[in-house]
């Protein structure tokens, strides 16, 4: 361990794709004895309760065997690869198969992993599109949930505040009226 490249664990692995190493690190020498992920390249867990679990990386990093790295060539769009590997349709085959492992924890090797199908548009120009659009509806989802939490939160705090009220003998039926 060091300060020179993220050294990627599945519980770095966030829910919008991205991936944060936090303090995780690994020095040249450790790297040396490793495996370097290409910038831009996209990562999925391969074992345990975690499997299929994916994100994406926008610059060099390293991980430990149980985390698989796919670096798309030039005529892919990264991110393409990133929603195409968390689609159900994939998702669906990476479980299938790694509860067919003969192990206690479900598991996909890497030469099972990188015969997954996986589809997506071939011209570059219509990935690009299907990513904006993902993207709209990904950032479109995260609004409504936030606003949906804030309510949930302004109702929590009602409930808190009424409840209050009532077991302190500050709610009667003349204060209800009255309000």
């Amino acid at each position: 361990y060091g300060n020179f490249i993220p050294f990627i664990k599945p519980p770095h692995f966030n829910t919008d794709g991205t991936i944060d190493s936090g303090e995780s690190m690994l020095s040249k020498k450790g790297l040396d004895n490793g495996r370097l992920i290409q910038a831009n390249s996209i990562l999925m867990v391969c074992i345990g309760a975690t499997i299929g679990k994916t994100g994406f990386v926008t610059k060099p990093a390293s991980s430990n065997q149980q985390i698989n790295a796919l670096t798309p060539k030039s005529d892919f769009f990264p991110k393409m690869l990133y929603y195409a590997l968390i689609s159900p349709f994939v998702q669906n085959q990476v479980l299938r198969i790694g509860k067919r492992a003969q192990a206690t924890l479900p598991i996909i090797n890497k030469t099972k992993w990188s015969n997954l199908n996986v589809n997506i548009p071939i011209l570059k120009s219509e990935q690009i599109k299907v990513v904006e659009t993902l993207d709209n509806i990904l950032n479109f989802t995260i609004e409504i949930e936030k606003t949906y939490q804030q309510k949930l939160d302004n109702l929590e705090e009602l409930k808190k505040s009424l409840l209050e009220k009532a077991f302190s003998g500050a709610l009667t039926r003349d204060s209800i009226t009255a309000s």
